[in-house]
């Protein structure tokens, strides 16, 4: 891909929460999520109405909601499905993803490789096992990329940023970020590599971005040491080093900043979650 098509990269993934549901027969819904939202079903059928598009959604089949999308969803025989609500956060945009076409319907048959991963990872997160929110993480990110990958690879043209929209002009910038995460990452080096002045720089991505350039500098690498520390192969000071900074007290200061806890006390958290009525299906 190019520089100007979007990349998963640049986006912190934030689960609000993955839980089953069962619906008795003649169930019907009529609502729009406030996140990003995936049904994986795991029995029954059911009908949905989205973006005037009408589909049937059976055994092993996927939905993809965006945020502020009305819908209308019912159920003749009844269904069962998990599902799993999350923020696309870029900046200050917790709706990142709006700028593309990935939601609707996506078919067993084309994504059962795929959704192998993401399933295993939902039961063991309602089995409560060890590191089972860290699983469920990398799976939809995983699952995210894969369904964007196939609806590139389908010749979904408007799945990149307007050539003129500010969004593209700081891709370089963001993908620069995220590449050199380990080293001292420079404001006007950043302003350079896109033709601005230092100053237009930075009043041009907070404009965009929402916040300041220094600011989601230290967040994205606050999210990189985060997934270090979940990781637990890396001591503190590896960890500080690895996202570029100096010493581990700057570290420690700005971690504690980002997540009210210092990076020598932080542990994983569990997630309550109540456990589905049987093993999930083997798609």
């Amino acid at each position: 891909m190019t520089d100007s098509v979007f990349s998963i990269d640049n986006v912190n993934i934030n689960i609000k929460y993955a839980l089953f549901v069962e619906h008795d027969k003649n169930w019907h819904e009529v609502k729009a999520k406030n996140e990003y939202a995936f049904w994986i079903i795991l029995s029954g059928s059911f009908n949905i109405e989205y973006k005037q598009d009408k589909y049937t959604l059976s055994v092993g089949d996927v939905f993809f909601f965006y945020p502020q999308v009305l819908y209308y969803a019912t159920s003749s025989e009844g269904c069962s499905f998990f599902f799993i609500h999350f923020d696309a956060i870029l900046g200050n945009n917790y709706q990142a993803l709006h700028f593309y076409p990935f939601d609707g319907y996506f078919s067993h048959s084309k994504i059962k490789d795929s959704l192998i991963s993401l399933t295993d990872s939902v039961y063991s997160l309602h089995q409560k096992e060890i590191f089972a929110e860290l699983r469920i993480h990398g799976s939809l990110l995983f699952f995210l990329s894969y369904i964007m990958k196939m609806k590139y690879q389908e010749g979904v043209e408007s799945a990149y940023f307007p050539a003129n929209s500010a969004l593209a002009r700081l891709q370089p910038v963001l993908i620069y970020i995220n590449h050199h995460l380990d080293e001292p990452i420079y404001i006007q080096k950043l302003a350079y590599s896109i033709n601005l002045s230092e100053k237009y720089f930075i009043s041009f991505f907070k404009k965009t971005m929402g916040m300041t350039p220094t600011s989601y500098i230290t967040q994205v690498k606050m999210k990189k040491a985060l997934e270090y520390l979940h990781e637990q192969n890396y001591s503190v000071k590896e960890v500080s080093a690895l996202v570029g900074y100096a010493d581990i007290y700057t570290f420690s200061k700005a971690f504690k900043k980002t997540y009210g806890i210092s990076p020598s006390n932080f542990s994983c958290k569990s997630t309550n979650s109540q456990p589905p009525a049987s093993p999930l299906p083997p798609f």
